[in-house]
């Protein structure tokens, strides 16, 4: 069972939108999906994940609890913690596959 203590940090879940600029051009921006508490936390990259050099370059494991959002999640979606935002480099992984906890390694990006 997770600890609600572990999830202390609040990430905004954003997914891939556009819009019209003030010209009625189109531009791609992001849009805000869900805010959810999670546990954030770091390795060096390939530390844990060294199949795949798209991994390997991954620097941060981004854990929360599964749920109808959580769940549909993909790589075209980002996470932002304050001035940080974190791009997703692999599947996410149902932990244990109980429908509890869902784990997302990502990447720190501009």
């Amino acid at each position: 069972r997770m600890k609600a203590g572990k999830l202390r940090h609040r990430v905004r879940v954003e997914s891939p939108g556009i819009a019209k600029d003030d010209f009625g051009q189109t531009v791609s921006t992001w849009e805000l999906v869900a805010e959810r508490r999670c546990e954030i936390t770091g390795f060096a990259g390939g530390e844990e994940y060294s199949s795949s050099a798209e991994i390997a370059e991954s620097t941060h494991k981004i854990l929360m609890r599964y749920d109808s959002i959580s769940a549909t999640i993909t790589s075209k979606y980002r996470f932002v913690y304050s001035s940080l935002i974190f791009e997703i480099t692999a599947p996410a992984e149902n932990v244990n596959m109980e429908n509890k906890e869902i784990k997302f390694i990502c990447k720190v990006v501009e």
